[in-house]
Parts: structure tokens; sequence; C-alpha cells
């Protein structure tokens, strides 16, 4: 028993005592006139935000399509391959990897990318024109 107990301790020290890598936002959004349910998380590496994916669920098949569709036309008009946003589309759903390239500039830099935890939270939480809530 005292093993099980020392190997269950030593493991949570090397996990880090159960700290997170990532910050999840969620929440109704409403935009263009189009409402969805949006869940966005940020992977953090060293206390920044590197990574961001999103899942948006529409009310119907063919908004979802709409909203694809458009992904893929700013896709055609990416210069570098590295500039295309990978997003996946399925019935309702629509899921964004590399979702900070969604808000780059012309030269490719993120303005979510490299945010703290807390600057992410505050973003999505209060600077958003939609309201998320976060974990």
């Amino acid at each position: 028993m005292k093993k099980f107990l020392v190997l269950s301790l030593g493991v949570l020290l090397l996990a880090g005592c159960g700290k997170s890598n990532k910050v999840t936002c969620s929440g109704d959004v409403e935009e263009g006139g189009q409402k969805y349910s949006m869940k966005v998380t940020g992977y953090l590496e060293n206390d920044k935000v590197k990574t961001i994916d999103a899942v948006m669920e529409f009310s119907s098949k063919e908004e979802a399509q709409t909203m694809c569709g458009l992904m893929s036309l700013a896709n055609g008009f990416a210069e570098k391959e590295e500039q295309k946003i990978d997003v996946k589309c399925d019935g309702k759903k629509m899921t964004i990897k590399g979702f900070e390239k969604v808000d780059s500039n012309d030269e490719g830099e993120s303005k979510l990318a490299n945010l703290t935890k807390e600057e992410f939270i505050k973003y999505f939480q209060d600077e958003s024109e939609n309201k998320l809530v976060c974990k």
C-alpha cells in the first residue's frame, strides 16, 4: 500500500499536480444575423497560448456549409501554405484547427497566439464582440 501511495504521489508531481495546459471558452455567438454555439480551446506552452482550436455548431446544416465554403474561399486567397486554415465540416459542426490564423494580419502574425492564459480569457470574456465563458 505504501508503494502505491508513493508511486501515486510521484506521478502527480511529475504531471504538474493536475495543472492544465489548455484553456477553454464557450458560449452562444451571434454575428451577421447568424447564431451558433462556439467552443474555443487555447493550448498553452510555457504559459503562453501557442495554438487554438475552435468548434462551431450551427442551427442548420446549410448554415454550416455556408461558413465552411467561406473558409475554403479564404484558403484560396492564402499566399502561403502555412496561412491556410485547417477546417473540417461535419453536418451542423465546423471544426477549425489553428484558429489563431483566422485573426492574423497580412504578415501572418496572430493577435491571439502568444497571449498568456489570463490575456486569452480576458479577450474572450471582455474584449471580443461575443462574451464567452472560460474555464
